[in-house]
């Protein structure tokens, strides 16, 4: 009778689990967030594989972590890890997958892999630890404008990294420093074009390219052009050699105002000799990637 009751419970375990899975079929890919027990910053985010058969459930991480767990006749919802420690599983509502509670972490399934996509690059995104690095492959377009107003920044990629602008009005436009993928959706290391030091990475889901219109002022023009404008009487420098282009800057009226390092680029500050604007120029890589118009005072 004893081993009949063990056996209802296994049973029970198994049937309670298998009911708040997503499909029926034994492995999924989700999306997986690991905690250290107690904390509430996560310590990896990204795709995983969820695999449960006959109660005993399996979940590996796009590192290669993986999590063996298999039923526990104390209750319908515990488990125990490989080491024999003891475990559970809650649901999350609506639907929205389980946690794993093991003893020195919490593991959250995610059955919708959002915002990861699959075949994705794994690796930095979604640390809360790491800076993250942007590729100069993601340097187009030199600018994003926001599309969403509920588009944030954080301080790395990833959803559970520290926050630095809660909520960006929409029509903010954002100067691109590089994305970690030529794919999309990624995440994009932005700074604010009117405020360059307001840094951060921005989901690209919530910005769109943004092409500011050409200014050409007139000779003797004293109009301040439009702000992110490409400079006219420049254009032909970007590309150039940063140190052999300075002085052909100064000769066409232009004077150095100050320069700050501005995540892999160099970002110089240049006034305008005709209009007074503030002309920004970033070099990336020892170059001239960009220059435009910045606001009338440089900062």
């Amino acid at each position: 009778m004893k081993q009949l009751r063990i056996l209802s419970t296994s049973l029970l375990a198994v049937g309670v689990v298998a009911g708040v899975s997503p499909v029926q079929a034994d492995t999924v890919e989700a999306r997986c967030d690991v905690f250290p027990r107690g904390e509430d910053k996560a310590t990896s985010s990204g795709l995983c594989t969820f695999s449960q058969r006959q109660g005993f459930v399996s979940i590996q991480l796009k590192d290669g972590t993986r999590y063996e767990l298999r039923p526990s006749a104390s209750s319908a919802n515990a488990y125990l890890d490989g080491q024999g420690r003891p475990a559970s599983v809650e649901s999350l509502e609506p639907n929205r997958g389980q946690v794993y509670r093991l003893a020195t972490q919490s593991v959250f399934v995610f059955w919708d892999p959002s915002p990861y996509q699959k075949g994705a690059a794994a690796g930095g995104i979604g640390s809360a630890s790491g800076t993250g690095s942007a590729t100069s492959s993601g340097l187009k377009p030199e600018f994003w404008v926001v599309n969403d107003s509920s588009t944030f920044l954080k301080a790395s990629p990833g959803i559970f990294a520290r926050t630095v602008t809660n909520a960006l009005p929409q029509g903010t436009v954002l100067r691109n420093l590089g994305c970690q993928s030529q794919r999309t959706p990624t995440w994009c290391q932005v700074e604010q074009r009117d405020n360059p030091k307001v840094k951060g990475w921005v989901w690209s889901t919530g910005v769109s390219e943004f092409a500011a219109t050409p200014v050409t002022p007139e000779a003797g023009a004293t109009e301040t052009p439009a702000v992110g404008a490409s400079v006219a009487r420049l254009r032909d420098l970007v590309g150039s050699r940063a140190g052999q282009a300075e002085n052909v800057i100064e000769q066409r009226g232009y004077s150095f105002v100050r320069s700050e390092p501005s995540g892999d680029a160099m970002v110089s500050y240049w006034r305008e000799a005709n209009t007074n604007a503030c002309v920004i120029i970033r070099t990336f890589d020892g170059r001239y990637a960009s220059i435009v118009y910045g606001s009338s005072s440089c900062p």
